[in-house]
């Protein structure tokens, strides 16, 4: 009972996140990037081998669809039941993972994603505050 009231939470977040990142997100910042002398624009700025990057970066995000097949014990149709939970999972996962990824990438250029997340991983050694945009973004992105 307890891990599917956190599922419900767990997803009721995602589908905030994304629908907030659809309502307020920018659709130029998938095109655009917040510092275009330092950073290639396009919808596919980097080519496949991005796409296929950033695709072997997450491919560890499908965990928990494993869970489903270790309770091939517990129903009543192993054989019909595993594979269509698998594959439905994996469905679900994607589709919200496709989703996130979009409204998430309209709320800020993927460029200063990157050097905020830089800022917040080592904020010690960051000249910039971290609660704040590198300056050099500020006037863009804000």
């Amino acid at each position: 009972m307890v891990n599917l009231v956190l599922t419900v939470v767990h997803v009721a977040f995602i589908l905030f996140v994304i629908a907030m990142g659809f309502r307020h997100g920018d659709a130029r910042n998938l095109s655009r990037p917040a510092d275009p002398s330092r950073n290639p624009g396009g919808f596919f700025p980097h080519g496949a081998a991005g796409v296929f990057d950033g695709a072997a970066a997450v491919y560890l995000s499908y965990i928990g669809y494993d869970a489903v097949s270790t309770m091939a014990e517990e129903v009543e149709r192993p054989a019909r039941d595993i594979p269509a939970g698998v594959s439905g999972s994996v469905v679900v996962v994607t589709a919200l993972y496709c989703l996130m990824a979009a409204s998430m990438s309209m709320l800020l250029p993927y460029d200063a994603v990157r050097a905020l997340s830089r800022s917040a991983l080592h904020p010690l050694r960051s000249h910039e505050s971290v609660s704040q945009p590198p300056t050099s973004l500020k006037k863009k992105v804000l």
